[in-house]
């Protein structure tokens, strides 16, 4: 629907989209209407299910200070009681296995872990585990320990 020059004002005070706000604050479009749904800025849906911040409130959210945000690599590896935890993206990283792959394993308790706030943290001994259970390494008929690498035999000069 496009918004014509009559209409952008609502209930007296200017408004913007949420394009022309992303546009004009930096922010991201989706994360202006999450800024809407828990109400630190102002917003509307005067002519259908689009919507509209106000811009004043807009101004005001811009102008108070907010921190810088997390600084610097983020910790991927906790060493616990002899226990290495891993994240789920650097288990990824390290071992091939899609990261919702991962977290299918850990709710079924096909491997160990355990949530730490909103991210999830992987035992690497039992990830380790059912690696070796699942893609076990065979060189001539011998089952060889993921952990080593194998070793192949001699070749024969007959």
């Amino acid at each position: 629907m496009s918004i014509t020059p009559q209409q952008r004002n609502y209930e007296g005070r200017p408004v913007l989209t949420t394009a022309e706000a992303s546009k004009k604050s930096g922010l991201s479009r989706d994360y202006i209407l999450h800024l809407i749904s828990i109400g630190r800025i102002e917003g509307a849906r005067p002519w259908g299910r689009e919507w509209m911040v106000y811009e004043d409130s807009l101004m005001t959210f811009l102008a108070q200070p907010r921190s810088p945000g997390r600084t610097g690599p983020r910790k991927k590896r906790i060493e616990q009681g002899g226990r290495v935890l891993i994240s789920t993206s650097e288990a990824h990283e390290r071992y091939g296995y899609a990261q919702n792959y991962l977290l299918e394993l850990l709710r079924a308790g096909r491997i160990e872990g355990e949530k730490s706030g909103r991210t999830w943290l992987i035992d690497e001994d039992s990830l380790l585990a059912y690696k070796r259970r699942k893609h076990p390494i065979v060189v001539d008929s011998t089952l060889v320990d993921s952990k080593e690498p194998p070793t192949l035999p001699e070749p024969s000069n007959k």
